[in-house]
């Protein structure tokens, strides 16, 4: 029966998100706009079948949900940084790619390593914050490395990877880092940069925070 709920609602999902993404391609060209108003529909009905599916890394295996992640979000951030509309794609990229991380990092029958997961959560912050400085998106760019780096978090936390006293001390530096952040970019009168940087370090110390 879980099954069945699960299998309905992905098909649901697609059922709303796929012709709705295709209009809106067709009626405004955008392709970024597009593709996140499909994930829009389609996500809340992922995240359903996922949570409610006995069995969801064998239906619905985690590294083919990573890889197809990965892909859309970093075609997206290219696409946006190309053709626009950059601020908006850049968000919707990172947290494309930030959602399939989790999910990897909840169902995986077999995880990535705490390094690989540090390298790759970097790597593809450097990627999304180079776009947004390329593009003069430091805002956009900000909330989009907050995204990956709640996400590496996350993964880190849901594998048992940091102790707690390890999570206080980086909570402690992320947060402390992030103030001091605002306060170095609003004297040197780039706030907006400042608040950009400081988005994703509050985020970060956020997520290591909670218990």
């Amino acid at each position: 029966m879980q099954f069945r709920a699960s299998l309905g609602a992905l098909l649901v999902g697609s059922v709303l998100a796929v012709p709705t993404m295709l209009f809106s391609l067709v009626v405004d060209g955008s392709v970024v706009g597009a593709t996140a108003l499909g994930l829009g529909l389609f996500l809340p009905f992922a995240v359903y079948a996922a949570h409610v599916d006995p069995d969801p890394a064998t239906r619905f295996p985690a590294r083919p949900v990573l890889a197809a992640g990965s892909v859309l979000g970093v075609g997206l951030l290219l696409v946006a940084a190309l053709d626009g509309p950059t601020a908006f794609g850049i968000v919707v990229g990172a947290l494309t790619a930030a959602l399939a991380f989790g999910y990897h990092g909840r169902y995986a029958r077999t995880p990535l390593s705490p390094t690989l997961v540090g390298v790759g959560g970097t790597a593809v912050g450097l990627v999304v914050a180079a776009v947004a400085v390329l593009t003069a998106t430091p805002l956009a760019g900000g909330l989009g490395v907050a995204a990956v780096a709640a996400a590496s978090v996350d993964y880190c936390r849901a594998r048992s990877y940091l102790s707690r006293r390890s999570r206080r001390i980086a909570a402690t530096v992320a947060l402390v880092g992030g103030m001091v952040v605002v306060v170095g970019g609003v004297l040197a009168d780039r706030a907006t940069t400042g608040i950009a940087l400081a988005s994703a370090l509050l985020v970060v110390g956020a997520a290591l925070a909670v218990e």
